[in-house]
């Protein structure tokens, strides 16, 4: 999860679409789309035409930079709060090791891991101890995702996640918006979604749904997941309530989706599309989203992705 001062391109190759996105930042911190493009991707392509398809999306959206942060999607994907007493690195490094053998039922020199640590102040009760964000996925579909982009002609300098990409685009956007009270934040990417509840105005609590379904089952899934989720978050972390959920991503029937949420979560679940928050710079990616709107709300990740500098 490191961050880099170059700059970077968003990309996200979801399982039936390829989306990127540029950003450029403002003084004060702000930032604009600069760019943008996404392409659809057939059922069960090989790595080598997904590698073609990046080459000419790329060169259709005229794209001069070929470094990119890239979003990792794979069901063998770990995505795990933690929270441990109070540890020196080291034994922090190695608690959180035995927990990814742990998830993914692997040996350490088969398992690749990051994490982020939340700084935030203890609740009252609350010993301070370590928390934060572990990911871990098996070390070979990592270099598999690598090579795919080196073979695209690209240089990943990142490598990141749905929820902590959808949490930094959310609070690069909408800052302000969980400052006083927590937020629950889904990205539907075909049949899985991402988490991220964003909360003591810096910290974050992420899931990733794999294989939610589709339609009425898919809504009912999701929901019900996000009951489980909330309630962990709430009893476990013992942080302030989630006070409202917002949608986005790609997917159909986001309003059903909402709908069902709202009843069987109780709690009100509205739609968020990223681009009607940012300033879009590029008159082509203007035009584009005129006649595909629907396609900002595909952009999330992406451009949270592209905002790691």
């Amino acid at each position: 999860m490191a961050l880099t001062q170059e700059t970077v391109v968003g990309l996200d190759i979801g399982p039936d679409q390829i989306v990127l996105a540029q950003v450029e930042w403002q003084a004060g911190g702000a930032f604009c789309l600069s760019n943008a493009a996404w392409a659809p991707l057939a059922p069960g392509v090989d790595d080598a035409s997904i590698a073609a398809a990046l080459g000419a999306l790329w060169k259709e959206a005229r794209v001069n930079c070929f470094t990119v942060a890239s979003c990792l999607r794979t069901p063998s994907l770990a995505v795990r709060h933690f929270r441990f007493p109070s540890l020196t690195d080291e034994e922090l490094v190695a608690a959180l090791g035995l927990e990814a053998e742990e998830v993914l039922q692997l040996d350490a020199d088969q398992i690749a891991m990051d994490w982020h640590e939340n700084v935030i102040g203890a609740t009252s009760g609350d010993s301070r101890g370590r928390e934060g964000v572990l990911v871990a996925v098996p070390r070979e579909e990592l270099a598999r995702h690598q090579r795919l982009l080196e073979t695209a002609g690209l240089l990943p300098v990142i490598v990141d996640v749905g929820c902590t990409a959808l949490g930094n685009v959310y609070k690069g956007l909408r800052g302000d918006a969980h400052e006083e009270a927590a937020v629950c934040v889904v990205n539907m990417a075909g049949r899985a979604a991402d988490v991220a509840i964003l909360f003591d105005g810096n910290a974050m609590y992420p899931r990733a749904l794999a294989n939610v379904g589709e339609g009425e089952g898919r809504d009912r899934y999701v929901a019900d997941s996000l009951t489980d989720v909330l309630k962990y978050y709430q009893f476990k972390l013992r942080r302030e309530p989630v006070t409202d959920i917002v949608v986005t991503g790609h997917a159909p029937g986001l309003d059903a989706l909402c709908t069902t949420i709202q009843k069987r979560v109780g709690m009100p679940a509205a739609i968020w599309d990223p681009c009607k928050d940012v300033e879009v710079l590029n008159g082509r990616v203007r035009e584009a989203l005129e006649q595909e709107p629907q396609q900002g709300m595909t952009l999330a990740t992406a451009m949270g992705m592209a905002m790691r500098r």
